[in-house]
């Protein structure tokens, strides 16, 4: 975990205004962003800060009675929902002053985000007893997660054959092979498969990770263990014991923001502990940081191109307008009388002529 001093990085939006002669342009340059996203699901209709939560996820509103965890690095706060009506509600219950997280409205108007702000820090967002989580999307780990996205993008490793062996309280043992598995879902459907009805998987529903519930009786010790060396037992975040017949896995899916601090931060870790892991999860971030900083910096001087262009422009039509202004003070007065009343004689007479070709008649012609 980070520290409480750890760097913390903001979303810097800058925005050109330039008010040329013929109009106002609006200018945007890309946002520099370092805070790590979470961007939750659709949660129909279009949001705005005024909408009812009643109204979402197609009118089946929310199950606000029991509120969601946000963890960010070493802090916490639980979110009580309790007495929340609108999408404001919610956001400004997210958005507490030291939590270091932003909690907005997505830019298509279809989802919530939430952004940490603390490099190094590890986002982590949980059920506390119900399932508004991940009603919202929110939920950091949640079924559908693909297991690519698992330990920092590295994923679960498995062996061919049966990975893991859970042993219940009766002494039963039940192989489990996840070989072809891709989301956490189908990691629960392979769990409940082989277990039979002896013991039921789940995801937690306080906290995150995997959930397994031993069913049976007996003086056995519950619990699981890997087969033939398999790191899917740690890389699913089960290498942990079992307590009252019940063993909640680690949160293996935290999201951390990619930044060059949380690189250092991580190298620094991987160098005090010797750590090959860490080691290799800085030189990726690194490699990655590397890689948006230059796209961002592409995108910078597209941006500083078109706004020089804007700008020559502008002092183009500034110039011109100086022009006319400059001859405007040097025009001398008794000539531009004299031009004036030219003028209007000429006007006069043409007026004239039209007027009196205005009133012809047939009559006129023959004559």
């Amino acid at each position: 975990m980070a520290s409480d001093h750890a760097p913390q990085d903001w979303n810097h939006t800058v925005d050109w205004l330039a008010a040329p002669l013929h109009g106002r342009s609006r200018w945007r340059l890309p946002a520099l962003l370092w805070g790590v996203l979470f961007a939750g699901g659709d949660l129909d209709p279009r949001l705005t800060r005024l909408t009812p939560l009643s109204t979402l996820r197609g009118g089946n509103g929310l199950d606000t009675s029991t509120g969601f965890v946000i963890r960010n690095g070493t802090k916490s706060a639980t979110i009580d929902l309790s007495g929340a009506t609108t999408v404001e509600d919610l956001l400004n219950r997210v958005n507490l002053p030291d939590l270091g997280v932003w909690g907005r409205i997505a830019a298509d108007g279809r989802r919530l985000e939430i952004v940490s702000r603390v490099s190094g820090a590890e986002l982590r967002i949980e059920e506390h007893g119900g399932t508004v989580a991940t009603q919202l999307g929110l939920r950091s780990l949640y079924a559908g997660t693909p297991l690519a996205e698992l330990n920092g993008g590295r994923g679960v490793r498995t062996v061919a054959g049966p990975d893991l062996r859970i042993t219940t309280a009766d002494g039963s043992t039940l192989d489990v092979d996840l070989d072809g598995v891709r989301t956490m879902q189908d990691v629960i459907d392979r769990l409940n498969a082989a277990g039979g009805g002896r013991i039921t998987a789940g995801l937690a529903s306080f906290g995150n990770g995997l959930q397994i519930t031993d069913h049976t009786a007996g003086g056995g010790t519950f619990g699981v263990t890997a087969l033939q060396a398999s790191p899917a037992l740690g890389d699913l975040g089960l290498d942990v014991a079992a307590t009252g017949g019940v063993l909640v896995g680690r949160d293996v899916n935290p999201y951390t923001v990619d930044s060059p601090f949380t690189a250092l931060l991580e190298l620094r870790r991987g160098l005090a502990t010797d750590a090959r892991t860490d080691l290799s999860r800085a030189a990726e971030r690194v490699e990655r940081v590397l890689r948006n900083m230059q796209r961002v910096q592409g995108e910078v001087a597209s941006q500083a191109r078109l706004m020089a262009e804007r700008t020559d422009r502008v002092a183009a039509e500034a110039n011109a307008i100086e022009v006319l202004r400059s001859e405007a003070r040097d025009l001398d007065l008794a000539e531009a009388a004299v031009r004036f009343q030219q003028l209007q004689t000429a006007l006069q007479a043409n007026l004239g002529a039209a007027s009196k070709t205005l009133n012809l008649s047939l009559l006129d012609y023959l004559r």
